[in-house]
């Protein structure tokens, strides 16, 4: 009996083989104890080599079969390729501008855009994206030069590639301004910490800091932390085309020996930044720096001569500055009036600086003050109220936000009267050292609190509410490691933050936020009970951060804060 399999449908082609039915006597030799004679072993090896002509047909046919699918596989992933490429020419990813995809881009990577080296990575996010595709590829490349234009390099660090990288971003960033934090330092994990000089720079760390200072004119913002004679290298500085005609924001500081005062940047590099508007250095000397146009300036350690500062940058609004530790020389021709001015930092190591500020400049626009004192006799303290409430009488300012920090005042009273002269502030924050005993008193306290007793530092003025548009309440203070002073009183405090939630008006702002910074000495007994005492104001602190109070406060020993700087 034929057994037919029709191997195609059109032509009707078939495969025919017997059909194999065991029979009965078959059926008997499957089983496992049957013993076939000579004749049945026979007939079974003809029935096994007719199976396997069979099988050897099966099997012919099938790899027929096997290589026509592969080629239909084959065949079929080819078509499907070529449908995928028609869809993306049509597709909307190819109708959107090049504008869109660098939006795109920027707004991804954010501030990890650019090229950044340090000790330990080396990251660069667009020659990444330049590989994903020929679309990205092109917009990275030639349409973006923004993502090329931002780098933050530590030129100490050991990357021998970076400088053909360098060299790549300035290329692609082509002419698009160019923003710029360097940096030349080791740090621990390297062995050695701390700034290193010109000569000890690898070949690779000078070759940057020559291409990135070729590129000069294209600086818009630019960050340089480095020992000093890094920026004085001659070598670096070869043509006035290199120097920063552009340039809107510098920062420089750098380690330099005690004899080493100026800047160690050419004479003419700031003759030639007429755009410098925001200034961050570690010293500042007029003979140095020409910078008639800036408007904001922040020195860390030393300035000479503030009323030529002031008088020579008009256009000043912000202002950050120390006063010099040794005697201080100024020369002061006529009075100054700093109308631009509307923020000023000023930590102030002699009073007869500010005393002389007080005296011979106004500030009509100031709206932020920050003064510390860094002296810490009474005397300094006396001058120091003499000469905030002479600055702010005849300056008239607006005062909006009102810092002080260290000991600025010698009695309770001089900080009232201060504050009766600054009726705008909407932010204060007052942080003493330790002399909190005068300062941080329970008068004081009732009187920042909208209460109705009368606090026996406004006696004789009826009606009067300090700071009667407060928002913002920051205080501090440093526990004295052997002192008899009474540390603030926590239900003072509360009542400060308490009345001026429940008590606002139209004539009186509410309190929207408390911030509280406390220090105290670990194995103080005094301390341990205001710790104590405040933990029961502080539950009822948490129930008004509930309605809406913005809380940030903060209570610790001074050892455990040591401790967190040495680790």
């Amino acid at each position: 009996m034929q057994l037919e399999t029709v191997l195609c449908d059109r032509c009707q082609s078939k495969l025919t083989v017997e059909e194999r039915t065991p029979s009965p006597p078959l059926q008997e030799m499957f089983r496992s104890t049957y013993k076939p004679s000579d004749v049945e072993i026979s007939q079974v090896n003809s029935l096994i080599e007719s199976a396997n002509r069979d099988l050897e047909r099966y099997d012919a046919e099938i790899r027929k079969v096997a290589e026509t699918f592969l080629i239909l596989r084959k065949r079929r992933d080819d078509l499907l390729h070529y449908r995928d490429r028609c869809y993306s020419i049509v597709s909307s990813f190819r109708r959107i501008p090049a504008e869109i995809w660098t939006e795109v881009f920027l707004y991804t990577l954010g501030s990890r855009r650019g090229l950044l080296v340090t000790e330990d990575f080396l990251v660069a996010p667009p020659v990444v994206l330049s590989q994903i595709c020929s679309l990205w590829r092109n917009v990275a490349t030639l349409g973006s030069p923004e993502l090329w234009s931002d780098l933050c390099l530590n030129v100490a660090s050991n990357w021998p590639g970076v400088q053909h990288l360098v060299d790549l971003y300035l290329d692609r960033s082509k002419s698009a301004p160019l923003t710029l934090k360097v940096k030349a330092e080791l740090n621990r994990t390297q062995g050695k910490q701390g700034h290193v000089k010109w000569h000890k720079l690898c070949s690779w760390g000078q070759s940057v800091l020559k291409s990135l200072v070729g590129a000069g004119d294209r600086w818009r913002t630019a960050s340089f932390e480095f020992h000093r004679d890094i920026l004085g290298e001659e070598s670096i500085w070869k043509s006035s085309s290199c120097f920063p005609v552009n340039l809107e924001s510098l920062v420089i500081l750098f380690e330099s020996e005690p004899s080493e005062a100026l800047t160690p940047l050419p004479n003419d590099f700031f003759s030639y930044a007429s755009k410098l508007q925001s200034l961050e250095a570690a010293h500042f000397y007029t003979s140095n720096f020409h910078v008639k146009n800036l408007r904001k300036l922040k020195v860390h350690e030393q300035t000479a001569d503030i009323f030529f500062l002031l008088d020579n940058c008009p256009h000043l609004q912000e202002i950050d500055l120390p006063s010099s530790e040794g005697p201080e020389s100024y020369t002061v021709s006529a009075p100054i009036v700093c109308n631009e001015l509307r923020s000023m930092t000023y930590n102030s190591c002699s009073s007869h600086t500010l005393a002389a500020i007080a005296e011979f400049i106004t500030f009509p626009s100031l709206t932020r003050l920050e003064l510390a004192n860094c002296s810490d006799d009474s005397e300094s303290r006396q001058a120091m109220f003499l000469s905030l409430r002479c600055l702010l009488q005849q300056s008239g300012c607006q005062l909006q936000v009102l810092t002080l920090r260290m000991d600025v005042f010698a009695s309770d009273r001089q900080l009232v009267e201060i504050l009766l002269l600054t009726p705008t502030v909407t932010d204060f924050g007052i942080y003493v050292d330790q002399y909190y005993g005068g300062i941080l008193t329970n008068n004081l306290l009732q009187t920042l609190s909208f209460t109705s007793d009368i606090s026996p530092l406004l006696q004789g003025q009826t009606g009067v509410c300090l700071l009667p548009q407060m928002t913002h309440f920051r205080l501090g203070f440093v526990e004295e490691v052997e002192g008899e002073n009474p540390l603030p009183d926590p239900e003072g405090i509360f009542s400060v933050v308490n009345s001026r939630r429940t008590h606002s008006s139209a004539k009186h702002s509410r309190i929207v936020f408390f911030e509280l910074r406390a220090q105290l000495c670990p194995a103080s007994e005094k301390g341990q009970e205001w710790e104590k005492a405040f933990k029961s104001v502080e539950r009822r602190l948490r129930a008004l951060e509930k309605d809406g109070l913005d809380l940030d406060m903060e209570y610790r020993d001074i050892h455990s804060e040591e401790d967190e700087e040495e680790s």
